[in-house]
C-alpha cells in the first residue's frame, strides 16, 4: 500500500536518489513541476477539464466513472513508463532516509495529494513498485518553498556596472568554498537587453522559484551567501517578493572596474554570437539610447567594431545603474567599493572576502 510522507521527508528521499513522478496534466507539468520530476499524467489536458466539469455538475461518482473510462486503456502504458524509470535509475528503498524492503521505489504527487496520486500509486504498486505519496501534493511543496523564501539570509551582494564581472566573481568564490546563488544562471538570462543571447529558454517564474528553493535548502543559513545584485525581474522571470526584499535590504560591495576592462569582458562574452542577435538587442534599447546613438551602435556592429558598440551601450547602462544606486542610498543601503583592474579576478578573492568581513552588519556571519 502506498505510504504518505510529509514534504520534507519526501524531499530528503528525492535527494537520496528516489525518482519523482508528477501525475498532473501536461499543462500543469509544463507550467511548473518539482525539478527532476518525470511526467506520467493520469489525464491529458482535455480529459482533466472534462472530469472536473462532471465533478461539479454530477458529483464524485460520475467523475470517477468518466475518469476510469479515460484511464483504463492507458494503464499498461503508464505502468511500463514507471517501470522504465525505476529500472533506469535503479533506486532502492534501503537508504538512510527510509529503511524498508529492498524494492524499486518512486515518489508520486498530484495537485493536492488526492485521488489522482492515490490512483496512480495503487496502479504502480500492482507491478511491485513501492510508492510514496506526498501529503498535500504539489500545494504542500509550494507552501514549503514560500516559507523558506521568508527566512532572513545573510547575503553579501555584489554590485557594479555592466561588465564588472560579478558572475565570474560568484563562481570564483564558489570554487574557493563560499556559498553562492547565481540568479541569472537559474533564470537562463544575464539580466539585460542582451541577456537572452546564447541562453536556453527561460523557465516560468514558478519553476525558477523551484530552482531557487532547491539551492536555498542546501545552504547553511548561519553562513554568508554571496549573490549578485539584481532587479526584481531577471528577463521574464521574477525573484520571489520576500527573498527580493532580503536582497535589496542587504549592503552592497560595489565592484569598480575600468571601462576598458569591462568592454573587454563584454566583447569576450558576447562577441562570439550572431551579429544579428546583437543588433536586435541594441534595437530593444533604442528609446533609452536615442535614435542617433542606436544607429551608431548598430553601424559599429556591422563594421565589426564591437568595442565602439559596447562603449555606446555602456553609457546607457551606467546611467541606469547609477540612478538605481542613488535611490538605494537614500533609503539607507550602504555601499563599499572594491576595485578590480583586470580580467584575472582570482587574485582579488582574498581581499574581497576580507572586505566582506569588515562590512557593517556582517559581524555575526561565518565567512570563510
Amino acid at each position: 500500500m502506498a505510504e504518505y510522507l510529509d514534504i520534507n521527508k519526501a524531499l530528503e528521499l528525492r535527494e537520496a536518489g528516489c525518482p519523482v513522478i508528477d501525475v498532473r496534466s501536461p499543462k500543469e507539468f509544463d507550467h511548473a513541476h518539482m525539478p527532476g520530476a518525470y511526467s506520467i499524467p493520469l489525464f491529458n489536458n482535455d480529459q482533466r477539464s472534462a472530469v472536473g466539469i462532471i465533478f461539479k455538475k454530477k458529483g464524485r461518482v460520475a467523475a470517477v466513472q468518466k475518469g476510469l473510462e479515460y484511464v483504463g486503456p492507458k494503464m499498461a502504458d503508464m505502468t511500463k513508463e514507471a517501470l522504465e524509470i525505476t529500472e533506469k535509475l535503479s533506486f532502492k528503498v534501503s537508504t538512510k532516509v527510509i529503511s524498508k524492503a529492498d524494492v524499486n521505489a518512486v515518489i508520486v504527487y498530484c495537485w493536492r495529494g488526492g485521488m489522482r496520486s492515490a490512483s496512480m500509486g495503487w496502479l504502480f504498486e500492482t507491478v511491485d513498485i513501492k510508492v510514496y505519496l506526498i501529503r498535500g501534493g504539489y500545494k504542500a511543496y509550494r507552501r514549503e518553498e514560500l516559507e523558506l523564501f521568508k527566512k532572513n539570509y545573510n547575503l553579501t551582494v555584489l554590485g557594479g556596472c555592466t561588465g564588472a564581472g560579478k558572475t565570474d566573481l560568484l563562481y570564483a568564490l564558489e570554487k574557493a568554498g563560499e556559498q553562492i546563488i547565481d540568479l541569472e544562471g537559474l533564470a537562463n538570462h544575464r539580466g539585460s537587453a542582451f541577456g537572452s543571447i546564447g541562453q536556453e529558454r527561460q523557465p516560468t517564474s514558478e519553476y525558477f522559484e523551484h530552482l531557487l528553493f532547491d539551492k536555498l535548502r542546501k545552504m547553511d543559513i548561519e553562513r554568508n551567501i554571496w549573490i549578485e545584485d539584481e532587479s526584481k525581474n531577471v528577463g521574464r522571470v521574477f525573484v520571489p517578493n520576500s527573498f527580493f526584499t532580503n536582497l535589496r535590504n542587504s549592503d552592497v560591495i560595489k565592484i569598480q572596474v575600468p571601462e576598458s576592462v569591462r568592454a573587454a569582458r563584454i566583447i569576450r562574452d558576447y562577441g562570439c554570437f550572431d551579429k544579428e542577435a546583437l543588433i536586435y538587442s541594441i534595437k530593444k534599447i533604442e528609446k533609452r539610447l536615442g535614435r542617433e546613438k542606436c544607429l551608431q551602435a548598430i553601424n559599429c556592429c556591422n563594421n565589426d567594431d564591437y568595442k565602439g558598440a559596447v562603449e555606446i551601450c555602456l553609457y546607457y547602462y551606467d546611467k541606469l545603474y547609477n540612478v538605481s544606486m542613488d535611490k538605494r542610498v537614500l533609503v539607507g543601503i550602504k555601499f563599499i567599493t572594491f576595485a578590480i583592474d583586470s580580467l584575472d579576478i582570482e587574485s582579488f578573492l582574498p581581499s574581497l572576502i576580507d572586505q566582506a568581513r569588515e562590512m557593517e552588519g556582517r559581524k555575526g556571519s561565518k565567512i570563510k
